[in-house]
């Protein structure tokens, strides 16, 4: 296959892989309160939510996403729809560069792994912008592992960009010690070692700095802090590499060419090390890695993990193309891709469930009078509504219908405080200002109101042609239902 048609088949797979990112432009998750301000122009509420506690990129660029709305009348989620695909493009290409300029591998095997990240299934967690920001991140993250070796300077300058995203702190050592890997010879091996020690070192010491003099992160709960519980998912992921490593030297012994044994062991103890570190960067200082998330956001921890999967796909596609037809080769990465794009639907599915959910549910409240301030409850009847729809996206879903945050509702996620009004009074507990993170900062009534929404043939899980429905807004075929219950 030609160059002009893997670029061609690249642009198709990419399409198929981040279409849904841009057909989405309304909030869901966190980020409905990013929508409050779009709505109220009042920020209050999504201050303590970024602002005090360091999230100052996502805080300002919507803020930008606001003023850019304004003067254009486009929604405000375009602009991080729009992000969020340049950023998977950009990081698309970034590995295809390294797999062509660090890992010397063909054309084919380097769009095979710019295939794979295209593919990679957790992008629908940005269906919501709560986290466009790490994806932007990870993005500046790789130009500046790129422009290290031609300007150190512009490198610095779009690393300090990247560090929003304080895993990359972990993910740059990572890079360094498959550098390592890679270029170590016996004549320069002091040299590579003492550069490597003092690059590592030097990073430390400027993760120490911005953990304890200089604010450029988030903090939340054990997000970017040192996080120990996980250290069994380290040692078991080592074992994992470990084994990797040990069939890919039993590997290279059979091969009758000793520089491409020593090649191919390399390549893949670089790779191998850049995994424990894009996995490290989560167990070690965040969250857990969960590929496998679709019904939730936790696929968001896995993001780092897209750069060593499109390179191991690539180099093992090369090391195949040199004993394997080359048409066999890419049928295999187009089949790889096939498997990664049902998952990454599957993710998307979901999602596009809660959007459906919501906006049925505000349009059900828009067509009967507001209920008095205070507390409501909704029961989902017939139906198993989306898992990961909170609180505040039902009382969203109130404020889009009447204008007014004045109702403090039960969300799906939070299930298992109940629904009684003492529970709801418990969770709700504080002053109106606090309130205002739930979007029921208006609520200055305690009545106690109770609704049953019931939905027909309704999956939580999505259906393909859910998007359907979504672009024509026509959500007749589950018969929505909203009725009170007496008192």
């Amino acid at each position: 296959m030609n160059e002009k048609k893997l670029h061609l088949l690249t642009g198709i797979i990419a399409v198929a892989a981040l279409l849904p990112l841009v057909l989405v432009n309304t909030e869901s998750w966190d980020t409905v309160l990013a929508e409050l301000g779009y709505r109220t122009q009042d920020w209050s509420a999504i201050r303590p939510w970024l602002l005090d506690l360091g999230w100052y990129g996502p805080y300002y660029l919507y803020r930008l996403f606001n003023e850019l709305s304004l003067l254009t009348g486009i929604p405000p989620k375009v602009f991080p729809n729009a992000l969020c695909v340049l950023s998977i493009l950009g990081i698309a290409r970034e590995v295809f560069r390294l797999l062509r300029e660090r890992y010397g591998a063909g054309l084919p095997a380097a769009h095979a792994g710019a295939w794979t990240v295209l593919c990679f299934p957790v992008w629908h967690i940005f269906i919501s912008s709560a986290v466009f920001v790490n994806i932007v991140c990870l993005w500046l993250f790789l130009v500046a592992a790129r422009l290290w070796y031609r300007s150190k300077p512009l490198a610095a300058v779009f690393f300090l960009l990247s560090v929003q995203l304080f895993s990359v702190f972990a993910f740059a050592v990572g890079f360094a010690a498959a550098d390592f890997l890679l270029t170590v010879t016996r004549e320069n091996f002091r040299s590579k070692v003492l550069r490597t020690v003092l690059f590592c070192a030097g990073l430390v010491v400027l993760f120490l700095v911005f953990q304890q003099v200089v604010s450029v992160h988030g903090t939340d709960g054990n997000y970017n802090t040192f996080n120990l519980e996980q250290l069994g998912s380290v040692v078991q992921y080592s074992l994992t590499a470990g084994m990797l490593l040990l069939l890919t030297v039993l590997l290279a012994k059979r091969l009758r060419d000793p520089r491409e044994a020593e090649t191919l062991i390399r390549r893949m103890a670089a790779v191998l090390t850049l995994m424990l570190f894009a996995g490290l960067a989560y167990w070690a200082v965040g969250r857990p890695l969960r590929f496998f998330a679709f019904g939730s956001f936790g696929a968001r921890h896995a993001i780092l993990m897209c750069v060593p999967l499109g390179l191991f796909v690539g180099i093992l596609c090369d090391f195949a193309a040199r004993r394997v037809n080359a048409t066999v080769i890419l049928r295999s990465a187009l089949a790889v891709c096939a498997i990664l794009l049902v998952l990454l639907y599957q993710g998307y599915d979901h999602k596009i469930a809660a959007v459906l959910y919501s906006d049925m549910l505000s349009q059900a409240f828009a067509t009967i009078p507001p209920p008095p301030s205070g507390y409501v409850v909704v029961t989902n009847q017939g139906f198993e509504p989306p898992r990961h729809l909170h609180s505040y996206e039902v009382n969203m879903a109130l404020y889009k219908a009447y204008g007014r945050a004045a109702w403090m509702c039960n969300g799906v996620y939070e299930k298992q405080l109940g629904t009684s009004r003492e529970a709801l009074q418990k969770y709700y507990k504080g002053t109106p200002q606090s309130r205002k993170l739930y979007i029921a900062g208006d609520a200055d009534g305690e009545a106690y109101t109770r609704f049953v929404f019931q939905l027909k043939d309704f999956h939580q899980e999505g259906r393909i042609w859910y998007w359907l429905y979504h672009l024509l807004g026509r959500y007749d075929a589950f018969e929505p239902r909203l009725t009170q219950e007496s008192p």
